[in-house]
């Protein structure tokens, strides 16, 4: 998933899958959807724990988990154009406001 931009960390744990019995963006995006988190997470304590082995998976045929696993891919996709969006809005306006505060802009009323 390193294409998503996911980075393994020490105490996650990695899944390997054969791609001829399990679609990996399916999987994928089955496992970070937040309904999965909820009910997978440890409430009773305020780290952000998972319970792996509550964690559900929907048993879909291999056809169905690739028009699933693409959707995911494409909505990771777009997750990562509006964290850019964001990240150039938040520059902009920050670049914005030293112009203003340097008097480089002016300011209509």
């Amino acid at each position: 998933m390193a294409e998503a931009g996911a980075v393994l960390m020490a105490a996650a744990p990695a899944v390997r899958v054969q791609p001829e019995q399990l679609d990996a963006w399916f999987l994928a995006g089955s496992l970070r959807a937040p309904a999965n988190a909820r009910q997978a997470g440890t409430p009773t304590t305020n780290s952000s724990r998972i319970d792996v082995r509550r964690l559900q998976i929907r048993q879909v045929p291999l056809g169905e988990q690739r028009r699933y696993g693409e959707a995911f891919r494409e909505l990771t996709a777009f997750e990562t154009l509006l964290r850019r969006a964001a990240d150039l809005g938040t520059s902009l306006a920050r670049d914005l406001g030293d112009e203003l505060a340097a008097g480089r802009l002016a300011h209509q009323a």
